[in-house]
């Protein structure tokens, strides 16, 4: 399962992290990252941090994690072994779900399944899966057990996280779309997400998400998805 080109790139990059099995990576991982003006930077140079120290976040730290490739999955599941983000939640009175830990399977949920699929459509790389998720996600965690708040917009739990995905997208096509539909119906909680597709969405009324807004003042990402996602209907992409 893990080729020599990843046993090398480990070796040079995350020497802490090491294989254990066919199917799995164990042991510490640590890393450096820098996020300047909306893009992170994961290893960068310490002449670009120094040029860049007044306007930055960077971050050094180190995280136990166990990355296993279950059957039937094409991206293994990464998990936290130490427990220090449920550490984490158990402070501030969170559940780790809050925390975006998977509840069923205590995995990290490093991005939507759309986001993902978008990412490994043509097949999986180790280097992707650390450089531009895991790390990006520790970073994240480690800003937030320091200063409670997370840096950038946060996705909800279920049906509502799944449209804020793709109503957020700039640059997106009909595979977008249709992944989005096809994993919004295969949740738990579709039923909901099925009537907000059907409702006609008056600007007068409350918005799905709860705040006791109005349509018209409140979560446009949820807007956009719901057109989006009916559009493709209308013009076939997606058959239901």
């Amino acid at each position: 399962m893990w080729s020599e080109e990843d046993r090398a790139w480990l070796a040079g990059h995350y020497p802490g992290l090491k294989p254990t099995g066919v199917r799995t990576l164990e042991g510490s991982l640590s890393f450096q990252m820098l996020h300047l003006n909306g893009t992170h930077y994961v290893r960068p140079a310490s002449d670009f941090v120094a040029a860049n120290n007044s306007k930055d976040i960077y971050l050094c730290d180190t995280y136990e994690i166990k990355i296993e490739f279950h059957a039937g999955l094409g991206v293994p599941l990464v998990y936290e072994t130490a427990g220090r983000i449920a550490a984490v939640a158990a402070r501030d009175g969170k559940i780790t779900a809050d925390l975006h830990i998977y509840n069923d399977t205590g995995a990290l949920c490093l991005a939507s399944a759309m986001e993902l699929e978008r990412a490994f459509q043509d097949g999986f790389s180790l280097s992707v899966l650390i450089d531009e998720f895991v790390v990006p996600y520790l970073f994240a965690q480690s800003y937030y057990a320091a200063h409670g708040e997370w840096l950038w917009g946060e996705l909800d739990h279920g049906y509502k996280g799944l449209l804020q995905w793709l109503g957020r997208l700039d640059d997106y096509d009909d595979d977008d779309i249709s992944a989005t539909y096809r994993t919004l119906m295969a949740q738990v909680d579709a039923k909901p997400a099925k009537k907000l597709l059907q409702e006609r969405c008056r600007g007068h009324k409350p918005c799905p998400c709860g705040s006791g807004h109005k349509n018209r003042d409140c979560c446009p990402e949820l807007k956009a998805a719901i057109s989006r996602i009916r559009n493709a209907k209308n013009r076939g992409v997606i058959k239901s």
